[in-house]
């Protein structure tokens, strides 16, 4: 199976309404402890969504789920 195949299962996932909560919670458990800057990582991935018109959901997602860093 391909990266592109495996990637696009994973954005279908996560584009889900119902799998919005799971992402950032995805997000917050797995990834940021791996960062040796936390905050500016959540900043990085809020500045991704942002940019992005077609991610609502996400956005959405990202300002309930993250809101200490505004």
């Amino acid at each position: 199976m391909q990266i592109d195949t495996i990637t696009l299962k994973i954005s279908a996932y996560y584009s889900k309404p119902s799998n919005q909560e799971q992402l950032a919670h995805t997000i917050h458990q797995n990834l940021l402890p791996l960062m040796s800057d936390c905050n500016m990582a959540i900043q990085n991935i809020y500045t991704l969504f942002i940019q992005d018109d077609t991610n609502i959901l996400y956005k959405c997602t990202f300002l309930f789920c993250f809101p200490q860093i505004f």
